[in-house]
């Protein structure tokens, strides 16, 4: 049973990027150290630390109880790596399994603070679960967690575990006897066993297209399929929805706005990739508010560069700055030869480069539908300066100022009184 001499029985197991298998004594050194690294994220939901936790001869007793459960059938210890460079990330345990009537054990879990809110323990538990159901044959899983570990609960809650109840002082966390909210989850539940999704996964991929989740509460974002083919690998390494945003053009990021209503959407978005091209993509699924799930799709070639889409966030910057502002053209009455007023002419006084013409600008405005707020912006400075000219002049003042409007606008019920 020394583990320094003789490793437990191989199950390794697989699944979404990861690696699952028993742990072993020469994964002291990396457990150390992530355990000690993540301690004070940790050990608030945890039973207290010996105080020779992290010590080499205190892993050999672990290993050794380890080891234990699995030859009594009683528990199976899984440290989780990462596939593609077997980095330890964290682990997820099933402990205490019960047969006879029962066929039940209890599930536990933790990932190190480097590598949270990437979907890691999702997956683990995921895989886990469908390892417990189908070779292990258990019929019934269950989970425990403290009623302020809402990080864990939502992850119980998306795998399909079920809330039971509150048991009163159920387990002694961290010095104290706490309350915590019992889950569960049977072999017949649905969406238990990972394997379920892999055609849909294939089919995805098959398409080019991704498998998104999106979870607004804590900002989670999923990427499933080639990441890759979209540029977008450092944005599913990410895992943060707010990371999404910002790859967005400036003019597309309100409209990830309508994911977060109930029902169906269908949106068309340019975004930027890691190698510096503008895509656009299509998000088409369905939400219920606070999650979304469904598929990004390439939807049409290059829609420029990096280069590109700075442009369009400068042009949408100075819009808000008071930038995009009006510079006027005196108009002259040819009978009088005397000044009659002025057209308000649209200028860009864009920082650090100067002042540029409607005609060095307004083609990106008219290609990414600004052309109201140009319009909007020019006339707001044009009737603020003219109302400033009446009052200094303290007297009547025979002075008009034009500005341009779009069909668009003019048609609008409410244009006359944002006008005035």
């Amino acid at each position: 049973m020394a583990l320094w001499r003789e490793d437990m029985q191989e199950t390794v197991l697989w699944s979404e990027g990861l690696r699952l298998r028993h742990p072993q004594l020469d994964d002291y050194e990396a457990w150390a150290k992530l355990r000690s690294a993540s301690r004070a994220h940790t050990e608030p939901f945890e039973p207290s630390w010996a105080e020779d936790e992290l010590t080499k001869s205190a892993y050999k007793r672990r290993m050794r109880r380890y080891q234990s459960d699995v030859e009594n059938g009683t528990g199976y210890p899984f440290f989780i790596f990462r596939a593609s460079d077997d980095v330890l990330l964290g682990a997820c345990n099933l402990n205490n399994v019960r047969r006879g009537v029962l066929q039940a054990a209890d599930i536990g879990y933790w990932i190190g603070s480097p590598y949270l809110r990437k979907g890691y323990a999702r997956a683990a538990v995921r895989r886990v679960l469908g390892h417990a159901f189908s070779s292990l044959r258990l019929h019934r899983i269950e989970a425990a967690t403290r009623l302020d570990n809402d990080a864990s609960r939502r992850l119980l809650l998306s795998v399909g575990f079920t809330p039971e109840g509150v048991a009163r002082s159920y387990l002694k966390i961290h010095g104290e006897w706490r309350d915590h909210l019992k889950f569960a989850i049977l072999k017949n539940d649905p969406m238990t066993d990972p394997t379920a999704l892999r055609p849909y996964r294939d089919a995805v991929s098959a398409a080019g297209a991704l498998a998104v989740e999106i979870n607004f509460l804590d900002h989670d974002l999923t990427l499933g399929g080639e990441v890759t083919a979209l540029g977008l690998g450092a944005l599913g390494a990410a895992g943060d929805v707010r990371h999404l945003r910002e790859r967005l053009a400036p003019a597309d990021q309100p409209r990830l706005d309508l994911l977060q209503r109930a029902g169906p959407c269908d949106v068309r978005l340019r975004l930027l990739g890691d190698d510096h091209e503008v895509r656009y993509v299509r998000l088409i699924g369905q939400g219920d508010g606070l999650h979304w799930r469904g598929l990004m799709l390439p939807a049409g070639g290059s829609a420029g560069g990096r280069a590109d889409m700075d442009l369009e966030t400068a042009l949408a910057d100075s819009l808000k700055s008071g930038d995009v502002c009006a510079y006027y053209q005196p108009v002259v009455d040819l009978k009088t030869k005397r000044l009659a007023g002025f057209e308000a002419l649209a200028r860009w006084d864009r920082p650090g480069v100067g002042v540029l013409g409607a005609d060095e600008f307004m083609p990106l405005a008219q290609a990414h539908g600004y052309v109201e707020a140009v319009g909007e912006s020019v006339r707001s400075m044009a009737v603020q300066d003219l109302s400033a000219w009446l009052a200094a002049r303290n007297g009547p003042l025979d002075l008009f100022v034009t500005a341009n409007a779009t069909a668009t606008e003019v048609s609008a019920p409410d244009f006359a009184d944002r006008l005035l």
